[in-house]
């Protein structure tokens, strides 16, 4: 059954110059980002692979399932071939953070996007297309955030990392999720700062900014190629 309440949380922002951020244990992670409007078309192109719907107790499975199911054809969902969401999304977070999540993957890194389309999604996990940005209001109440929670029990994960813009619905269904009930230890948000021109240079930051924590290099005074710099929400911590 889908949670019903969520605890008051804290939030904080790093401060001080050049500290580095430390990863925790990267089996005990889990990485969360956003879907992209642009999606590569790949005729004929059929790929198998696990789908988060392997990794849910049956109940919130089955939830998740339906509502795919429910929305399918107002978000245009169009299945005729099934490639990875990694490989999917083109838009300039993945055109950037792409070598990054392919590394990822090869150290079986945990690492899930939050969809218009599909919910809540495996970074390897085989979809079609669709045209629909990610809407709370189009999910059974909490079920998005009870998806969250019950992958992280699943994997007994610790800690959450999750690279959002400050003004989406992203960013309300990560702090809306009672992650402590989850047993999670960490949990924080970056974000790139509001600058003119967000519409690119936000989703920049946030693939830059994947690719220098991913290997080590995110600290609090960093910067994206545009100047921008990531405000860190700490939910949990």
């Amino acid at each position: 059954t889908p949670l019903k309440s969520f605890p008051k949380k804290t939030t904080r922002t790093h401060v001080g110059r050049g500290r580095p951020i430390n990863r925790p244990c990267l089996e005990k992670e889990l990485l969360i980002i956003p879907c992209s409007g642009r999606k590569h078309l790949e005729p004929g192109a059929n790929e198998s692979g696990r789908s988060i719907l392997d990794d849910l107790p049956g109940p919130i499975s089955t939830q998740l399932r339906e509502a795919r199911l429910a929305i399918r054809e107002r978000a245009a969902i169009n299945e005729s071939t099934l490639i990875p969401a990694w490989k999917r999304y083109t838009g300039t977070l993945y055109e950037i953070a792409r070598p990054a999540l392919e590394a990822a993957l090869k150290t079986r890194s945990h690492i899930l996007i939050l969809s218009g389309g599909y919910g809540v999604l495996r970074v390897d996990e085989p979809i079609g297309t669709y045209e629909a940005v990610f809407k709370a209001s189009w999910w059974p109440r909490h079920l998005i955030e009870s998806v969250l929670c019950a992958y992280v029990k699943r994997y007994a994960l610790k800690s959450v990392t999750a690279f959002l813009s400050a003004t989406t619905a992203y960013r309300s269904v990560v702090e809306r999720t009672p992650w402590q009930e989850a047993g999670v230890d960490s949990c924080m948000i970056f974000m790139p700062e509001e600058q003119p021109g967000a519409m690119v240079k936000a989703p920049r930051a946030q693939g830059e900014a994947f690719d220098a924590y991913t290997r080590g290099n995110l600290a609090t005074d960093w910067k994206s190629s545009d100047g921008l710099k990531m405000n860190c929400q700490i939910l949990v911590g």
